[in-house]
């Protein structure tokens, strides 16, 4: 899944000792089958074969939402292209429709998490019928929290120099909402995390922070983030994860992306008390650095995130 991030799930099969297991890795975690006794279950296993080689690509994890080109084809040649198309928008490497199926050719992968039982997340640059090119974020959520998110994006709109909500959606799958409990509603006695699968469109798509021209570019940007660092909080709202990863740069200008660990602050300017901080570690403050290893709980405040700024600088 690291390598095929736009799966659903992987599907696996280890024998030891004529004892054939299934394994399922999603998001969620893993869950392993009972053993199958091959040589006193010779047709199941058969059965089994059968039903992986015979099974669709959507059956085995793929998502049928996606497509990206095999990148050992140099001139990609399909036979499955959307509905509406005859040939891929040149410099393409797959496409992505959402659920009114509008498509969205997809021209590179700007960034994808490492890791199996997390987010998932992958960032692709993409380009609609118009030539509009856009973020598309795509990502597995806490059903819990599926929609912090989008609320603090909704709270930012309009701010300059951050990065703008156009929609959202849940995947779709067998016309139902894509998650980790398809499976999982057949073992009820597994605990885990229920995670949905979102993708959500935004604009606009710039550069990493690391790809600027020259210094004094590169001070204009942090000079646009002040500035929006300083709009947000006019709106209560406290990004709480800076790094170089969430930020861009589009058009010579500094961008806030990914709200994922926001906040919104209180009456007295401060973020609700948290038992453990958020951020990246080479840039959290060094009042909340001190907090987390105290073991103490934590407030984020406006200063906080103003002193990343100076640490990613």
């Amino acid at each position: 899944m690291r390598e095929q991030p736009w799966r659903r799930f992987v599907l696996l099969f280890s024998i030891s000792k004529l004892k054939l297991r299934a394994h399922y890795i999603d998001r969620s975690g893993m869950v392993i089958s009972e053993p199958l006794q091959i040589d006193k279950f010779p047709v199941r296993f058969v059965d089994v074969l059968n039903t992986t080689t015979l099974a669709t690509p959507s059956s085995l994890g793929f998502d049928p939402t996606i497509h990206i080109c095999n990148s050992c084809s140099t001139v990609p040649s399909h036979t499955n292209l959307p509905d509406g198309f005859d040939t891929m928008l040149p410099g393409a490497i797959g496409w992505v429709h959402d659920n009114d199926q509008n498509v969205y050719w997809i021209m590179e992968i700007l960034w994808k998490s490492h890791g199996f039982f997390k987010r998932g997340t992958v960032c692709y640059r993409v380009r609609d019928k118009f030539g509009r090119e856009y973020a598309l974020k795509d990502c597995w959520v806490n059903e819990d929290v599926k929609d912090v998110e989008i609320d603090f994006l909704k709270a930012v709109d309009g701010i300059q120099n951050v990065v703008q909500l156009v929609k959202y959606w849940d995947v779709l799958y067998d016309e139902q909402p894509n998650s980790t409990s398809h499976i999982r509603n057949h073992c009820p006695t597994f605990v885990f995390k229920k995670k949905i699968h979102r993708r959500i469109l935004l604009t606009p798509c710039g550069l990493p922070l690391t790809q600027f021209n020259d210094i004094p570019e590169l001070i204009g940007v942090f000079r646009d983030l002040v500035a929006a660092h300083k709009a947000m909080v006019g709106r209560r709202v406290l990004h709480g994860d800076l790094s170089p990863n969430n930020i861009i740069i589009y058009q010579g200008k500094g961008y806030f992306i990914d709200f994922d660990h926001a906040k919104f602050l209180d009456a007295d300017g401060k973020a609700d008390e948290s038992p453990r901080g958020t951020g990246t570690i080479p840039y959290i403050s060094f009042r909340i650095l001190r907090l987390m290893g105290d073991g103490h709980s934590v407030r984020h405040t406006p200063c906080d995130d103003l002193e990343s700024l100076f640490y990613i600088l």
